[in-house]
């Protein structure tokens, strides 16, 4: 067989498992659709690889053989990766790659199975094998040269590919009709045009910004474009709390924030979702505290979520990526704090006489912790520092590879780190924040850990373990002397990612397969009579940081908070917004939607580039003075 038919048959087997991927696959990416866009242009870039390279062993000479041996194998192993990584992304992810998974390539753990590196390998070996028949074959000069209609038919595939990387910006009044986007070689590289020049200053965002200045239009955001630090402001403005007090509460007060890996409030009865006997142990906590529903969450993945909340902002950087570049243990962290151009929530109660400790499951050089420690808690534990709360070694996770504590022992520590606080008689208040890893997207429960019903959906047994272990504690808190005196505050960093377990068992007509969904916000303050439910109207986790502050009645604090106080009666303009990097979603009482741009009308336009300024102005350090946040 010659060279030219076995890369012939080669290309026509990538393109057939790409289609056959896509037949079988019950849960597709929420953009795809059979058309043109996902049909035609796969074939016109695996024929235009495929042209490639048997053009480039048509020029062969005996000059160049040996250049165009190292060439040949180029075509072939890129396409075919890409088609790999993006097909290995549909069947795990649910999705092609996307920006933020590029954000996250650092938490490649958590989908490196044994198909995965099976199909790796199969890869590697077929590239030699290629690459020695290559070698063997190259000598021969006798093979039949292509005639000029090929040649022909090469050059017009070859036009038409290279066009449809343009052709959606030229679509606009069709903008389903020709998507090269979901074409899996020139969706990536899409993707990547959008990972690495997708934040850059836009003309829109500075006509907004003039416009605001000139009063013709009101914000989503306030911000005063004449100002030195447009966003900054001297309080919260968040007026007095609207329930009335408890002549019993306790003064200061604790606040400890459990903040639940990819947890969308859809899993949990209370929210009215379908698992009854799900999550037990949360149900019944919130049936003792206030429930606070139609709340979103505004960004993702961790990094985003957690940074997001606790300053109140939408983070340009997702990922280790922003993070890794400071060493968690011998870093310098002035460094990584100076890095951080806003103003967290533990830097406020610090600086109000609190100590800030946050409880993570990870290694202490993780890129996340070093994030949390610029975020300036006193102390971030992780797998190496728990062991000082809990008096001995403490369990991994045996589902991460990389080291992580279990959900468990995360919810041991926090309740050691309150049972200390209360022996110690200290009248300094704590803030306390967890963050667990059991409910990562892409894992299953332990072994031994608690499965739900038959076991058969890893993400429904992720939750139902999740739910065991933080119901130890929940049982301990709301029977010990912290329920007197602390906030207790259970939400999540993001929404549930939309894997293929949590489609599965989240489908129903409400549910969109987006990571922006309904989040849980269940509070308990001993210190005022809070309602049993509150309605958020579409808000979203902007609003944690300044609700929190609000419950302590702290008002007079120098911030740039892009939220508002869930409590303070103010109208929640345009509905919400969730953003991650270029990707942004409007919510509003129809639910969720990705939007597209210059097709969505005046007012959500206004919304993102209210969102690209703020980022611009990070990029710049104009969030906040660089004095008051390191003070």
């Amino acid at each position: 067989m010659t060279f030219g038919k076995v890369c012939t048959l080669f290309f026509l087997s990538v393109y057939t498992a790409y289609i056959g991927t896509l037949l079988v696959l019950d849960v597709k990416p929420v953009k795809f659709f059979w058309g043109f866009s996902t049909i035609a242009i796969p074939a016109i870039e695996v024929a235009f690889f495929a042209g490639l390279t048997i053009a480039l062993w048509q020029l062969r000479t005996t000059r160049l053989r040996f250049l165009m041996l190292l060439l040949l194998p180029v075509p072939l192993a890129v396409l075919s990766s890409v088609y790999a990584v993006q097909l290995g992304s549909m069947v795990i992810a649910s999705d092609y790659i996307t920006p933020l998974a590029m954000d996250n390539m650092t938490e490649k753990q958590y989908i490196m199975r044994v198909e995965v590196a099976a199909a790796i390998a199969f890869l590697a070996l077929f590239w030699g094998s290629l690459f020695l028949f290559a070698w063997k074959d190259l000598p021969r000069s006798d093979q039949p040269r292509l005639s000029g209609k090929a040649w022909a038919c090469t050059g017009l595939v070859t036009v038409l590919y290279l066009g449809s990387f343009d052709a959606s910006s030229k679509n606009s009044e069709y903008p389903d009709l020709l998507r090269p986007d979901l074409a899996p070689f020139t969706g990536l590289v899409h993707t990547a045009d959008i990972f690495f020049n997708g934040h850059e200053p836009s003309l829109e965002m500075v006509r907004l910004a003039r416009r605001v200045g000139r009063g013709e239009v009101t914000p989503p955001f306030e911000f005063d474009p004449k100002a030195e630090y447009p966003f900054a402001r001297d309080s919260l403005g968040a007026g007095p709390l609207p329930f009335a007090k408890v002549e019993n509460g306790a003064a200061p007060l604790n606040v400890v924030v459990i903040f639940a890996e990819g947890f969308s409030a859809r899993l949990m009865n209370t929210y009215g979702g379908k698992y009854a006997d799900l999550t037990p142990n949360l149900n019944s906590f919130a049936e003792t505290a206030m429930v606070v529903d139609g709340y979103y969450n505004h960004t993702a993945a961790t990094f985003r979520g957690l940074q997001g909340q606790l300053t109140s902002g939408y983070p340009l950087a997702g990922g280790a990526s922003k993070w890794e570049d400071w060493d968690g243990a011998e870093g310098n962290p002035e460094d990584a704090r100076s890095s951080l151009r806003d103003r967290s929530l533990a830097r406020i109660l610090n600086q109000r006489g609190y100590k800030s400790v946050f409880l993570s499951p990870h290694t202490d050089k993780n890129p996340l912790n070093t994030m949390l420690r610029a975020l300036d808690f006193d102390k971030v534990y992780s797998l190496e520092s728990l062991p000082e709360l809990l008096g001995g070694p403490v369990p991994e996770h045996p589902e991460i590879p990389l080291g992580a504590v279990t959900d468990e022992t995360v919810f041991q520590g926090l309740r050691s780190l309150l049972e200390a606080h209360e022996q110690s008689g200290t009248d300094q208040p704590l803030f306390a924040a967890t963050y667990n890893i059991g409910t990562h997207a892409f894992i299953d429960a332990a072994p031994d850990g608690l499965h739900f019903h038959d076991g058969d959906n890893s993400a429904l047994n992720r939750f139902h373990e999740f739910d065991r272990a933080v119901g130890s504690f929940l049982e301990y808190f709301v029977n010990s002397p912290s329920a007197d005196n602390t906030i207790l505050i259970f939400t999540a960093d993001h929404a549930s990612y939309p894997e293929p377990p949590v489609v599965r068992a989240l489908q129903e007509p409400s549910y969109r397969q987006y990571f922006v969904d309904r989040i849980p916000l269940i509070i308990h303050a001993p210190h005022v009579a809070l309602p049993r439910t509150l309605q958020a109207n579409n808000r979203t986790s902007l609003a944690l940081a300044p609700s929190i502050l609000h419950l302590l009645e702290i008002d007079d604090v120098p911030n740039a908070f892009l939220g508002r106080s869930l409590f303070d009666g103010s109208e929640n303009k345009a509905g919400g917004m969730a953003a991650f990097g270029a990707e942004f979603y409007r919510i509003d009482t129809d639910g969720v939607d990705l939007l597209h741009g210059p097709q969505d009308d005046a007012k959500t336009n206004e919304f993102i580039y209210s969102i690209k300024y703020f980022y611009d102005l990070g990029r710049q350090n104009k969030l906040f003075r660089q004095e008051q946040l390191l003070n």
